[in-house]
C-alpha cells in the first residue's frame, strides 16, 4: 500500500491515485493474479489502471480491453493504438 506523506491516514488508490482514507480490494479483472486497491469511486465504476489495460492489450489483444477503452472505465488520457501495439509490431 502506498501511503501519502501529506495525509498520513491515507493511502493512494491504485486506479485515481487519489489519497483516500478508505480502500477496497478488489481482483484485477485483465491481469491475473493482481490485486488492486480501489477507492469507492473506482470500485464502484469498475475501473482498471490505465497502464494495467496497456499491458493486457499487448499480451492479450484487444477485444480482451475493449470495454475498458470504449466506455473509459480507466482515468487518464484516451490510450492509442501506439500504446497498445507490441514494440515488435512497430515499424
Amino acid at each position: 500500500m502506498t501511503m501519502n506523506k501529506n495525509r498520513s491516514n491515507s493511502a493512494l488508490c491504485t486506479v485515481c491515485t487519489r489519497p483516500k482514507n478508505q480502500l477496497r480490494p478488489r481482483k484485477s479483472k485483465i491481469i491475473p493474479d493482481t490485486t488492486l486497491l480501489l477507492c469507492g469511486e473506482c470500485f464502484e465504476g469498475k475501473r482498471e489502471p490505465r497502464w494495467a489495460i496497456i499491458m493486457a492489450c499487448m499480451r492479450y489483444g484487444y477485444e480482451a480491453v475493449e470495454d475498458y477503452i470504449v466506455n473509459h472505465r480507466y482515468v487518464g488520457e484516451e490510450i492509442t493504438v501506439k500504446e497498445t501495439r507490441n514494440k515488435q509490431d512497430i515499424g
